[in-house]
């Protein structure tokens, strides 16, 4: 039975005394990228004061093209690469009881390839899903502007309303695809030979059916995501692992469950298939 106390409860029996290394993997993820992303920042501004010189508007140019290839050369190769390093010192936190070396973190450079095939493998299919919204979105909100302006209100708010519970529909379907496409990160930790494609695949099976449960599962921790807000984001370094840990046993619930199914599934398969040659063969042999 999908318990939410149970599989929170396994998470910090996981991480009891361990806590060292999953928090100081989130921390070089979400770090590095907070520099690099306030760098490009700074470097902006500087764009902008330095405009009036010539000179110096032509050195502030450089120097932020610069950090600005640097920057999205970070989330393009690198980005995919810590998530995966992050997911695994994760799973190797929660299925072990042996002391996790940071060192796990850096193994997401081992599987490069497979790392940053499973990010933007991930990150494509929610872009064309929030794009196949977008865009009817986009139609109806341009219809509704024009009843507006030529002053048909009564349509306009109908327009209107429709287009908030189109928006209400989008949201909530691109939540349930996030969600079922959640589980491929631990997939992809624990089989290494499988590739991105395939472990969406099994992550989309995984959670058919249960993507409602997942979603009540991580919103229950939105006490503490406000307790985190309110000590400055310090809390989130604690609640963030406590989270993944939490959807890491959740998982392999999910994942045992599902190929019990399959086994079963696969057992009775054969045994109709071996029950309907028995009723043929038997005839013949009366005969």
């Amino acid at each position: 039975m999908f318990n939410r106390k149970e599989f929170k409860k396994a998470a910090l029996e996981s991480l009891v005394g361990r806590w060292k290394t999953p928090i100081l993997s989130e921390m070089i993820y979400v770090l590095v990228s907070l520099f690099l992303y306030l760098l490009i920042r700074y470097v902006f501004v500087m764009m902008d004061l330095a405009s009036a010189n010539s000179v110096l508007a032509i050195k502030a140019l450089l120097l932020f093209l610069f950090f600005f290839i640097f920057y999205y050369g970070y989330l393009i190769c690198i980005s995919p690469v810590f998530k995966m390093g992050f997911k695994n010192v994760i799973v190797k936190t929660c299925s072990t009881n042996d002391f996790v070396s940071f060192k796990e973190f850096f193994r997401g450079f081992k599987t490069f390839g497979q790392s940053m095939g499973a990010y933007w493998w991930h990150y494509l299919w929610i872009f064309l899903w929030a794009l196949a919204f977008y865009l009817p979105f986009l139609f109806i909100m341009i219809i509704s502007i024009a009843l507006i302006v030529t002053e048909k209100i009564s349509l306009a708010v109908i327009g209107i309303i429709i287009l908030s519970v189109f928006l209400l529909c989008m949201i909530g379907f691109l939540i349930y695809k996030l969600i079922s496409y959640s589980m491929m990160w631990y997939i992809l930790c624990e089989e290494k030979m499988w590739g991105p494609i395939e472990a969406m695949k099994i992550s989309i099976n995984i959670t058919k059916k249960n993507c409602g449960k997942l979603f009540l599962l991580n919103f229950s921790f939105i006490g503490w995501m406000i307790l985190s807000i309110l000590t400055a984001g310090i809390g989130f370094l604690w609640l963030i692992p406590y989270m993944e840990a939490t959807n890491y046993h959740a998982y392999k619930f999910l994942r045992d469950e599902y190929y019990d199914l399959n086994n079963k599934n696969c057992v009775d398969s054969i045994e109709n298939k071996t029950e309907k040659v028995t009723n043929l063969i038997e005839p013949l042999r009366e005969s």
